[in-house]
């Protein structure tokens, strides 16, 4: 009998049958297994970003009116690190293009309830051994605790972490604790920020309660999808000082710690300090700079020299010995002991003006209110060769993982929020009506505006409250002071002061306005961004057409308020004034300059390095605009120069990434939250 076997072409035809197979098996095992990627992704992000708003949300409920609300929106382009010597230096976010904008934007404010110090959670006190730290109950009294401390009052920051893995307790050394110091850049140093990259060594670093220690390293941060969304909760307490240190600017970011036996000082036997002095410190240095008088006891700090205190931004302590009263007594007076005056009244003599708008001296060397808030919360402006870095101080370190083991390096994860997010824009708005005061029959109430510089000293009289409107302009005319006492005023669009008797202005001024819209939300304007990255944002001082917007030196009569029009936010890539509309009108009591400040948006961080910022700095007086005085015919209002209405709801939009990046372009969640009212 004779067996036949399969022949060649039998066998290459079933290998490819079977390869064909095997083929389309891997293709669909691949493409599931890319689904389920996707789709584990998308619940790990979901998952996370409904825990970040519902954090923000239960920080926000907690807010203290008395406080500081600030808020600074800063957006670099993509390909900001590619200057003339740098060509290849890589995009912070592969995957969007080089002239679209990445958001670093920040939130500031203060808060009340109950909140507990990091270094405490799971140890014995934050101590190795019987003493574990002191709290100051009383002046001479420190007691010992060990099961945890935590106070009443404490301040939040919310924005884009900083990540230095390589810099981490030595074990050998634990006293060594490097932290970083300055981005040296052409031989000038700039603060740590976000987006700084270099081929080279060029980040100097400090030791975290001493001065630089000469080292170099990598100052690299990660690209953008791999940045870290911090939530950093600084509590304000004391947990003890040496009582033989006086309250003086020289302290004002020494560290707190009960004091030990030995020739070490404060810092001996192995105790290691658990808070900041206070939240703000004096100049850029780590530790401070000492004052001109060690011995003085009410040490005053100018605006220049204010900065957010290194020991909190390092993330190394999470305690401030300091309180909200404090803090505000150091922005509005202006000084640094502890025994000033608590009175923070509208006729305080020692109280410094809210702005340059309002100052009857032009450059007072303590500078002004809204200025030092922004200045002890952001950083103040340093001016080498004309550049600035105004406000790019405030970015603290949130490491995903703790460097080392070290109870030390634990505190410097503690402010991450979120693991993997590469931009994060906050916008703010208000209701319709907001800062409208009315009396019972729906009438407008009248106030007057205080004589000022900017008025030639010539108050005006007889204001309508109008507030934030939508509604046709003009409200109402109001009368100003000169010779003859009998002019009446009326303003345009563009703040300038016409004629009453010109009725032909306001049919103009009626047409200019057009059909009301919607208040916008406020921030970096959408002018300056590409198409794809607008979202229906102006300043209260109008949108941007160029880099540095023109000043707003006019009196604070009334502001239109100006944003592009539907059409030219979807479809011009560069727009003119004429794409431009008024939709609301900011009134007074509004005074758009005392919220927004007066500087240019463009702030170069060197000579090619662009960086655009927006500030909207929130005082504690934001409910009540105007003092009533009495006057031989009665009693006259008279609206006060710091008022500042606060938000009615912050917008977040953070765009979310998976640690495997399976999402290439990650997700992005917006959320809004509602302001707490100033009664609740």
């Amino acid at each position: 009998m004779s067996r036949r076997a399969f022949t060649l072409i039998e066998l290459l035809v079933s290998l490819s049958v079977l390869l064909v197979v095997i083929i389309a098996t891997a293709r669909i095992f691949g493409t599931t297994s890319k689904v389920a990627a996707i789709g584990e992704a998308s619940a790990d992000l979901q998952a996370t970003a409904t825990a970040v708003e519902k954090m923000i949300r239960g920080d926000i409920e907690r807010i203290a009116r008395d406080g500081m609300l600030a808020i600074q929106c800063v957006a670099v382009r993509n390909d900001v690190n590619r200057i003339p010597t740098n060509p290849q230096a890589p995009l912070l976010n592969p995957t969007i293009a080089l002239t679209d904008f990445v958001r670093c934007d920040q939130l500031v404010f203060f808060g009340r309830g109950r909140e507990t110090s990091q270094v405490y959670l799971g140890t014995r006190g934050g101590s190795r051994s019987d003493q574990a730290y002191a709290v100051r109950v009383f002046a001479s009294d420190p007691i010992t605790i060990t099961p945890e401390f935590t106070s009443q009052e404490f301040m939040v920051r919310i924005g884009h972490g900083l990540q230095f893995p390589t810099l981490l307790v030595d074990s050998n050394n634990p006293n060594s604790r490097p932290d970083a110091d300055f981005f040296d850049t052409a031989s000038k140093g700039n603060p740590p920020v976000p987006w700084m990259w270099s081929d080279r060594p060029v980040m100097t670093s400090s030791y975290f309660d001493g001065a630089a220690n000469q080292l170099k390293y990598m100052a690299g941060q990660p690209e953008a999808r791999q940045w870290t969304l911090a939530r950093q909760v600084i509590l304000l307490a004391d947990d003890g000082i040496n009582t033989n240190i006086k309250p003086t600017g020289k302290n004002l970011t020494w560290f707190h710690a009960k004091e030990q036996t030995g020739s070490g000082g404060i810092f001996s036997g192995g105790m290691t300090a658990n808070s900041a002095t206070g939240i703000a410190q004096f100049g850029t240095n780590a530790g401070g700079s000492p004052t001109p008088d060690p011995t003085a006891t009410n040490f005053l700090i100018p605006q220049d020299q204010l900065f957010p205190n290194r020991a909190l931004t390092s993330s190394r302590v999470d305690i401030a010995a300091t309180s909200i009263a404090d803090f505000r007594a150091l922005i509005e007076q202006g000084a640094t002991s502890a025994y000033f005056s608590k009175d923070f009244n509208f006729d305080s003599t020692g109280r410094l003006p809210w702005s340059d708008r309002e100052a009857l001296t032009p450059n007072l060397s303590l500078g002004y209110i809204r200025n030092r808030i922004y200045n002890a919360l952001f950083g103040a402006p340093i001016l080498p060769n004309g550049r600035t870095s105004n406000g790019l101080w405030g970015y603290p370190r949130a490491e995903k993982v703790a460097p080392s083991m070290n109870r030390l390096d634990g505190m410097v994860a503690g402010p991450l929020l979120a693991g993997n997010c590469s931009s994060i824009q906050i916008d703010w708005t208000w209701s319709t009506g907001t800062a409208r005061f009315e009396s019972p029959d729906a009438t407008p109430l009248l106030a007057d505006l205080p004589a000022a510089p900017v008025r030639a000293n010539k108050p005006i009289f007889d204001v309508p409250l109008a507030g934030l409107t939508t509604v046709p302009w003009p409200v109402q005319p109001f009368r100003q002071l000169n010779s003859t006492e009998t002019d009446l005023v009326l303003l345009d669009p563009a703040n300038t002061p016409v004629d009453i008797t010109k009725n032909d202005n306001q049919s103009e001024t009626k047409q200019t306005l057009g059909l009301t819209r919607a208040i916008p939300w406020f921030g970096l304007p959408d002018s300056m961004f590409p198409i794809s990255q607008r979202n229906g944002v102006t300043r209260l001082a109008g949108p941007l057409i160029a880099d540095i917007p023109s000043s707003i030196q006019g009196p604070a009569y009334a502001t239109p308020i100006r944003a592009l029009t539907p059409l030219a936010a979807s479809q011009t890539l560069n727009p003119t004034a004429t794409d431009i509309e008024t939709i609301a009108i900011a009134t007074p009591p509004i005074d758009c300059a005392r919220i927004e400040g007066v500087g240019p948006i463009l702030r170069p961080l060197s000579n090619s390095i662009q960086v655009y910022s927006y500030q909207a700095i929130f005082g504690p007086n934001g409910d009540k605009p105007y003092k009533e005085v009495r006057v031989p015919s009665g009693t006259k209002r008279l609206l006060r120069n710091d008022y500042t209405p606060w938000p009615t709801a912050l917008r977040f939009t953070i765009t979310l990434h998976d640690p495997k990046l399976a999402l290439a372009q990650g997700r992005v969640f917006q959320f809004v939250v509602d302001l707490p009212k100033a009664n609740q």
